[in-house]
């Protein structure tokens, strides 16, 4: 997922608020805020199955299911 690739505009789709500048967007062109896309990084993260590399954890968009990687910073312990 990209941050900020696409024009802000709109509503997250979890939590409602406005989409800013900094709104992660996935392949599948669907938009989340930023701190929508860090929690859902954080969850997956501290999951035993999750793949977390350098370029970020793998999640699945909560639109449309497709997968992407999410490229936030994850607190050092949290994965």
């Amino acid at each position: 997922a990209a941050r900020g690739s696409a024009a802000a505009g709109g509503d997250c789709p979890v939590c409602y608020e406005p989409l800013g500048p900094d709104a992660l967007s996935f392949e599948c062109e669907h938009r989340l805020c930023a701190r929508c896309g860090e929690a859902m990084a954080a969850v997956e993260a501290a999951r035993a199955t999750a793949s977390v590399t350098r370029r970020g954890v793998l999640c699945r968009c909560p639109l449309c299911r497709s997968r992407a990687r999410l490229a936030v910073e994850i607190a050092p312990g949290a994965a």
